[in-house]
């Protein structure tokens, strides 16, 4: 990842978004450029180190069940807003790198949108798992700061597409269509993270009971 332009743009960070008690830094444009716009390979290992993180974190929660512990469940709870809230740090900063950069050639533009849909299918893969895990999150009460964080990352990584539409508009279809997917996969979910339950006494037997707000 452009690790040297980030700690750059980290020193004039002027908006702090909280999620879920922990803090997601969404870096400026202003610093974007003390060093060279990204080029089209840098732009496509950034885009991998979020697919790999929605990677961690569906693997992760895949291993929780209804038979898992308390502590295992609440430590999930608090590894996955955690993992989130990395995705929502890395779209954000490598969104404020392309700033005022120009336009990709149209065979890297391709590349760019290539990795943008294999990302969309990796988050989309992970928020699966994560709505399938909502029961054992609801029955602890620890649902709210997954919310946030799901939240956190949709603005995020719409303002990432964005800005790989601004930089790679030639394939700006399959941008747009890439971002529609995760745009629709986080909806669902901070639906679903969003409801108020109550946790039930015969959990697993019976569900807690959730309703929407």
């Amino acid at each position: 990842m452009l690790r040297a332009r980030k700690l750059a743009s980290a020193a004039l960070t002027t908006c702090l978004v909280t999620a879920g008690g922990i803090g997601t830094t969404v870096l400026t444009a202003s610093a974007a450029h003390a060093g060279a716009c990204p080029t089209a390979s840098q732009i496509v290992t950034d885009i991998k180190v979020i697919a790999s993180g929605a990677g961690d974190l569906k693997s992760q929660l895949a291993a929780l069940t209804s038979s898992s512990s308390r502590n295992d469940v609440q430590s999930a709870a608090q590894s996955t807003a955690a993992g989130l809230n990395t995705m929502s740090n890395d779209s954000a900063a490598d969104a404020s790198a392309l700033g005022g950069c120009t336009e990709l050639g149209s065979a890297d533009s391709q590349t760019v949108a290539d990795a943008f849909g294999s990302l969309a299918g990796a988050t989309q893969q992970m928020l699966s798992a994560l709505t399938g895990d909502h029961s054992f999150f609801a029955q602890l009460v620890v649902t709210a700061p997954i919310a946030s964080s799901l939240r956190a990352l949709e603005a995020s990584l719409d303002a990432y597409a964005y800005a790989l539409l601004a930089v790679a508009p030639s394939p700006q279809g399959a941008i747009a269509g890439s971002q529609s997917s995760i745009g629709s996969s986080l909806g669902n979910a901070i639906g679903v993270y969003g409801q108020i339950c109550i946790p039930s006494p015969l959990y697993p037997t019976v569900q807690p009971v959730c309703v929407g707000v």
